[in-house]
């Protein structure tokens, strides 16, 4: 239990372990996988909300970025979203390196 409850909160830990654990509290091999990949399940939306909501909060500040970078005017929410979104860390960040490869995704995307 306390290692899946160091990757999600303890009402989802403890649900698992009350679906895949054994009467005295233990985990096979295989109920172990099968666990993980329940939780896997269970966080999935959650981090496909934060991710997207990360990806949001820094949209402005990449499209003017970009704009800059590639010497445009102005470069559209929607081709920016889909730059960052291509290259976005879990958390819906970009790092110097995972920027330049969006910054080669619009200029690629450009007509």
């Amino acid at each position: 239990r306390k290692r899946l409850s160091a990757a999600v909160d303890d009402a989802a830990a403890r649900r698992v372990m009350e679906r895949f654990a054994s009467r005295e509290g233990w985990l096979t091999k295989e109920d172990w996988a099968a666990a993980i990949e329940a939780l896997g399940r269970t966080l999935a939306p959650k981090a496909k909300a934060a991710r997207s909501a990360g990806i949001e909060e820094g949209l402005d500040r990449f499209a003017h970025a970009a704009a800059r970078a590639l010497k445009r005017e102005a470069i559209g929410r929607s081709a920016a979203r889909r730059a960052m979104a291509a290259h976005a860390d879990a958390a819906g960040r970009l790092d110097e390196r995972t920027f330049y490869a969006a910054l080669k995704t619009l200029f690629d995307s450009e007509p």
